[in-house]
């Protein structure tokens, strides 16, 4: 009777524990790194209730994850299971927007090691995705003598995609800058651009130009018959 009293025991406390970081041993300092995706990036044709199964190399803080995943114009739910995340729809996925699963920096493990480099994915019910890219540069004088003098100081920008109409800019989608100070944007729609980045945060551009660092690039092209791929440098500049 004994034995099975204490083999109760040891199921409650065991088989109930909550899943987190296991104590003692050397302190992790790296950060959470996307190890597989399903379905592939940029797939086309999936179904409406597709669930996306992303798979992490350890536990990754669920508190985190919720603040720094977005899906543009789609409803979504989130389940994590250990080092991984399932996503999908409330319903089911709206056909008439691709579905951009961004997840940015702000995604950390229970130490708060944030990632390196955001993560960026596309699907589609339908059969195609733009292809059209952007690849930056952030130009940064303040980042560069920080690490010509030994100083651990990464600057941070978030970066804002604006599309030129007649009736103003409107803005497409934010990504945060890597640990390189670059910046990507994947599957852009031909038409006229601009670029806007803004240390640290970027709230409101008619505000944060006055109050932080920034760069704007104006006038850019995007054309899928001439090019689908541009590299380019911002200058930062004080407010």
């Amino acid at each position: 009777m004994k034995k099975i009293y204490y083999l109760i025991l040891y199921v409650y406390f065991f088989g109930c524990a909550v899943q987190g970081p296991i104590s003692g041993g050397p302190v992790d300092k790296t950060s959470p790194v996307l190890l597989s995706v399903f379905p592939e990036n940029f797939s086309t044709e999936i179904s409406d209730e597709e669930k996306i199964s992303l798979i992490f190399n350890e536990l990754i803080d669920p508190m985190s994850f919720q603040e720094s995943i977005s899906i543009n114009n789609q409803d979504f739910k989130v389940k994590i299971k250990g080092k991984k995340v399932i996503l999908y729809p409330t319903d089911k996925w709206n056909p008439n927007f691709l579905i951009n699963v961004y997840i940015n920096r702000d995604l950390s493990d229970y130490q708060k090691n944030n990632l390196k480099d955001p993560i960026d994915l596309f699907y589609s019910l339908g059969d195609k995705i733009p292809l059209n890219t952007i690849h930056g540069t952030i130009i940064d004088i303040k980042d560069v003598i920080n690490i010509y003098s030994g100083i651990d100081d990464k600057t941070f920008f978030e970066v804002g995609l604006f599309r030129n109409s007649d009736s103003g800019k409107q803005l497409i989608k934010k990504v945060h800058s890597n640990d390189d100070l670059e910046f990507f944007f994947n599957a852009i729609e031909d038409g006229s651009y601009s670029i806007v980045a803004v240390e640290d945060r970027l709230i409101d551009i008619n505000k944060d130009i006055f109050q932080n660092r920034y760069s704007i690039l104006n006038d850019i092209i995007i054309s899928s018959s001439d090019i689908d791929s541009l590299n380019l440098k911002l200058n930062i500049a004080d407010p």
